[in-house]
């Protein structure tokens, strides 16, 4: 949307308002299509940082875990129990409490 809007003579800044995104997305999609062609700005690269280790449906697990009711002795659920009941259910093969409570 942003390379359509930008043919029809809008600014970045126009841009990011009416698609509702940042300056700085817009006048990166338009610079990427300039400097490397359409396919490169129709698609995002790869992201830095470590390999996503959890799938979205294995992110789901946890909230699903957290909707119901606390193991006895626990009055909500804490992230280190949801990590070790989904675990304990086989959602993932390990997963650390930090990442849960990210989730």
């Amino acid at each position: 949307m942003v390379l359509l809007r930008a043919d029809q003579g809008l600014s970045d800044g126009e841009l990011a308002a009416g698609l509702m995104v940042g300056d700085s997305t817009s006048w990166r999609v338009r610079a990427r299509f300039v400097t490397e062609g359409l396919e490169s700005s129709m698609n995002e690269r790869p992201r830095p940082g470590q390999k996503r280790k959890l799938s979205g449906a294995q992110e789901a697990h946890p909230g699903v875990i957290a909707c119901s009711d606390p193991p006895p002795g626990h009055t909500y659920w804490k992230p280190k129990l949801l990590a070790a009941k989904a675990v304990e259910l086989g959602y993932a093969e390990s997963i650390s409490s930090e990442t849960v409570r990210r989730m």
